[in-house]
């Protein structure tokens, strides 16, 4: 056992209570006006069936071994750096944002717990109001390949694209 798992499994016991068939937990990630500053969150445990509003966060755990400590609940909490680098990034500095994260949500250390959830994620991530995927920090001009894609689904949106089918018309139509 790392010293990430160690410090899940002792922090697990004061932070998650079993969920019910129908719960999931969902992190209030707090605001701040600096972007370095700690990170504050809270753990809400919801009822899946009462369409609970929030954002689905995936992305790339990272290394076990690289982490940095996070507040939840008011508890120290070991998240990777990724994590912790996307949390900033999505952090707002008004609003309080509701996000599902997989490593904090799930009680990691619980197997029977996380068998379930892994199971629920299908239906978590559908009903997300909004996905965010996240890669890591930039590196190597990707925020140039990020700006092209954004760029280019704006155009799609704009012409009303949904599919390949569409594209050929406007290509046709554009000659």
């Amino acid at each position: 056992m790392d010293s990430h798992e160690k410090a899940l499994q002792g922090t697990s016991s004061l932070l998650y209570r079993n969920l019910r068939d129908n719960e999931i937990r969902l992190l209030h990630l707090h605001p701040s006006r600096h972007f370095e500053a700690p990170i504050y969150t809270v753990l809400h445990t919801v009822n899946f069936d009462d369409g609970p509003v929030y954002k689905a966060l995936s992305y790339v755990w990272g290394s076990p071994t690289l982490t940095s400590t996070i507040s939840v609940n008011g508890l120290d909490f070991e998240a990777t750096t990724n994590l912790v680098s996307a949390l900033r990034h999505l952090r707002g500095s008004r609003a309080v944002k509701v996000l599902w994260v997989d490593a904090v949500c799930i009680n990691q250390p619980d197997n029977e717990e996380r068998s379930h959830q892994v199971r629920q994620m299908s239906s978590i991530y559908r009903r997300a109001t909004e996905v965010i995927a996240w890669l890591g920090e930039s590196e190597n001009n990707s925020d140039d390949a990020m700006r092209l894609l954004r760029d280019w689904g704006s155009a799609l949106a704009k012409h009303d694209i949904k599919d390949v089918d569409d594209t050929y018309r406007l290509a046709a139509s554009m000659q």
